[in-house]
């Protein structure tokens, strides 16, 4: 039977994707900072500040999937800098310490879209484009680090694979939950310009790929998995309220009020560039949710009865 052990298990890309690994015939691990109980699965404990990893965690493992990462929608103090890069970049240096000798099938990794910068460019970004001159964008020098933190895996590991990821839209947690509420609030609006494109992607088909990462031997390398419609703030903002049933009849949030709040954080939500996500369909992925309006009537239809 195949092994898989999961870091980030209780975030909300390892939640949904434990559950659809649990179809599967494998053996689920869960690296955990506590000894909780997950159905169908059997938790280990680590501690990346001191280090530590549960003895038995890495013996006869032949997947890992990486998904341990602090959210980054919080002001970033230099204290939540340090959290958001360590609970990537420390965790990743800690599995290739522990894991010594023994070898992979695969080692898998999330990182983020954000490795092409936090702009707003016409440009279609792929897995070719260097991010070598985003040296002052934080959160896309945590990507390339979080990346080159994957790559020493190449060692250990048949296959690294790494998954580019924009916004997740799920039904429970995350960005779609702070984008709805004020909309059935009455009270939503577009973000600074609202032109500032944002790559979404269902949380179902993001499970679906990374579950074809463990199974596609072909798959290798990096990959964006981003639905193929390309939507502005204002465009997701105005399909929310549509499913929603709901007006948008306030201005634009501006910019300078966002920056006030959130400091610098704000520009992940002010700027924003396109993506393609092709190289993944190309192997034979097939996106589920193609089009926003009906992932979006899958998310917030129950949850709005």
């Amino acid at each position: 039977m195949t092994t898989i052990l999961i870091t980030g298990g209780s975030g909300t890309v390892g939640t949904s994707l434990i559950q659809q690994l649990r179809k599967k015939d494998v053996a689920l691990r869960i690296l955990s900072r506590s000894k909780e109980e997950i159905p169908a699965a059997t938790v280990f404990t680590w501690d990346v500040n001191e280090g530590q990893l549960e003895e038995g965690a890495l013996d006869n493992v032949d997947h890992i999937i990486h998904l341990a990462g602090a959210n980054v929608s919080q002001r970033w103090t230099a204290v939540q800098r340090k959290k958001i890069r360590d609970s990537r970049i420390k965790s990743a240096d800690l599995l290739f310490e522990k894991l010594g000798d023994r070898k992979l099938k695969s080692f898998i990794s999330a990182s983020g879209i954000s490795i092409y910068g936090t702009r707003t460019s016409e440009h279609i970004f792929t897995e070719s484009d260097s991010p070598d001159y985003y040296d002052n964008d934080f959160l896309a020098q945590v990507s390339v680090d979080w990346e080159k933190a994957a790559d020493q895996f190449t060692s250990r590991a048949e296959r690294v694979v790494k998954i580019r990821t924009p916004i997740v839209l799920s039904r429970t947690e995350g960005a779609l939950e702070k984008m709805a509420k004020p909309i059935k609030m009455g009270l939503g609006a577009p973000l600074g310009s609202g032109k500032q494109y944002t790559p979404w992607v269902h949380i179902d088909d993001l499970c679906k790929a990374y579950i074809k990462a463990v199974e596609d031997e072909q798959m290798n390398g990096i990959y964006n998995v981003v639905a193929p419609e390309h939507l502005t703030n204002k465009q997701l903002t105005q399909a929310i309220a549509r499913v929603l049933n709901k007006k948008l009849w306030l201005p634009n949030v501006p910019a300078f009020m966002l920056k006030l709040i959130y400091g610098k954080m704000a520009e992940i939500v002010l700027k924003g560039s396109r993506a393609s996500g092709e190289k993944i369909t190309d192997l034979g992925f097939e996106y589920d949710y193609k089009v926003v309006e009906q992932a979006l009537k899958d998310l917030l239809t129950i949850n709005n009865q």
